[in-house]
């Protein structure tokens, strides 16, 4: 569906379809991969993936309600955050002599990213 509409009827808003369409095509190609790969490579895609789905739940949220006061935000916000937290730590947890730390670290500066809902306009691309 185009638009948001009543809880349940599986319906999201089209801003939310989108969002499917990008992790389809970008994000579950990227944790299949890592899972592939395994170590640490897919525990970061796991918590990375977590983040994004924390996103998704957030995006949900705000498609049906009015913006909330800063505390609710933050509160809404706080998985994704945690999530990130972690895929973006677990550089941290390897010499940068190891083969897979430039990967951990490309994906720990890609990870803040997904902080675009913080803004108040869009800006331009």
């Amino acid at each position: 569906g185009a638009a948001a509409s009543a809880a349940g009827d599986g319906e999201v808003a089209r801003f939310v379809e989108e969002f499917d369409n990008v992790v389809n095509e970008f994000v579950v190609p990227y944790v299949n991969a890592s899972k592939e790969i395994g170590g640490l490579v897919a525990t970061q895609a796991e918590a990375f993936q977590r983040a994004v789905a924390a996103q998704r739940a957030f995006l949900v949220v705000v498609s049906q309600s009015k913006k909330p006061d800063d505390a609710t935000f933050g509160n809404l916000l706080a998985p994704t955050g945690q999530a990130l937290g972690e895929a973006c730590g677990l550089k941290d947890s390897v010499a940068r002599s190891d083969p897979i730390f430039q990967h951990l670290s490309a994906v720990a500066e890609l990870a803040p990213a997904l902080g675009w809902v913080q803004t108040n306009l869009p800006a331009p691309h």
